[in-house]
């Protein structure tokens, strides 16, 4: 007799959610507990708040999407901001999620026109909001975090900027993004941009 286990669950009031999911978030602290010990030497400590962050179960609105990351060179070939960017030489990575990267890609490619941008990768995840904290977490422990200012190109003060060399470079966002993939247990699928 073969057993057909239903794809969907039908809750009450909320829509309708993949069982399998419901099960990942149910499970999601035990699992990412094993995850991190396999992944972490028992010498290697790990920050309270990474940690903290690591084991908290994703939130019931998140949903997959992908961990996008550019970044924005020093020089920039635009006439009106030499003055401003002479005062500050310094080389930023934008991290930041979204459901469809490309989509997002042109959205900034077209509200921030005249800045130069290097897109190089995204990561698919299972769970971007959770994700794309962590991560940002991460480098600001680490004191990459660059305070909010004025884009010279829209009028909008963008969040979620990081120093590109505090970070290591793309060497050193990639290992980290991967080593924080492998620490939750997700499939590490890196996409060139």
């Amino acid at each position: 007799m073969v057993r057909i286990v239903p794809t969907r669950t039908r809750l009450s009031g909320s829509g309708s959610m993949c069982t399998h999911r419901a099960r990942l978030r149910s499970t999601f602290p035990t699992r990412a507990a094993t995850h991190l010990r396999r992944q972490l030497p028992a010498v290697t400590p790990l920050h309270p708040a990474l940690e903290a962050a690591i084991l908290a179960p994703p939130s019931a609105l998140d949903k997959p999407g992908a961990l996008y990351v550019f970044d924005i060179p020093a020089k920039q070939p635009n006439r009106r901001t030499r003055r401003a960017l002479a005062r500050a030489q310094i080389r930023m990575a934008k991290i930041g999620r979204s459901k469809y990267p490309w989509k997002r890609r042109a959205q900034w490619l077209w509200k921030c026109r005249g800045q130069r941008q290097d897109w190089w990768a995204y990561w698919n995840v299972p769970y971007a909001a959770k994700f794309e904290a962590l991560i940002h977490l991460h480098f600001k422990l680490l004191g990459a975090w660059m305070l909010p200012s004025e884009c010279h190109f829209c009028g909008v003060c963008h969040t979620e900027k990081f120093g590109f060399c505090a970070c290591g470079g793309r060497a050193g966002i990639a290992r980290v993004v991967v080593f924080y993939l492998r620490c939750l247990g997700w499939p590490v699928d890196e996409v060139a941009m």
